[in-house]
């Protein structure tokens, strides 16, 4: 699963140098389009077009690739939350059986119970409170592992946003160029 975030990561670096491209070609067709006195380089818009709409593929290909990332760790978040709800209910259950073991050994202890029985119901005892003691440990370290998933998982809707937002803009650029193309032929 880590090498799988990993790649994800690497994957998000990748979009974005290809999200800074996007923002310089959208910045030089802003700026030329904003000069509303300058007549428009034919040459030079299609060049420009090409790239904003080489961008704007390169933006769809990597939003579909972060909406896959983005289904596969939420479907592993919710899996690993509902495992680590019944393992917080079986450390609860292994809890609630030690301490009515220590009930039943304080118990014993006080009634005429033999040395045997005692010693095997105290190792039972020390057996289950070293099991709760491990999976407590355990527990702990797998939430700290979600927390950081979880946090990935943050990361990449972040990223989902931006790029839908991106793509949003250059799909508009792209649009506005084309119609001030026909205006001016």
């Amino acid at each position: 699963t880590s090498t799988g975030l990993v790649t994800g990561i690497e994957e998000g670096d990748q979009l974005a140098h290809s999200q800074e491209r996007s923002e310089i070609v959208g910045e030089s067709s802003n700026n030329r389009i904003n000069n509303e006195g300058d007549e428009f380089d034919n040459e030079r818009d299609e060049l420009d077009l090409d790239e904003l709409n080489t961008t704007l593929e390169q933006c769809k290909i990597s939003l579909k690739s972060f909406e896959t990332k983005e289904r596969f760790l939420w479907t592993r978040i919710s899996r690993y939350r509902q495992l680590m709800k019944k393992r917080e209910q079986y450390i609860f259950d292994l809890q609630s059986k030690c301490a009515a073991s220590s009930i039943e050994n304080t118990n014993a202890i006080s009634d005429d119970y033999d040395e045997e029985n005692r010693n095997g119901d105290n190792d039972r005892y020390d057996d289950l409170r070293k099991q709760v003691a491990s999976l407590q440990e355990k527990h702990g370290h797998d939430r700290e592992n979600l927390s950081s998933v979880e946090q990935i998982y943050k990361e990449i809707l972040i990223e989902l946003e931006t790029l839908r937002r991106k793509i949003h803009d250059l799909e508009e650029k792209r649009t506005f160029i084309s119609q001030k193309r026909e205006e001016c032929q």
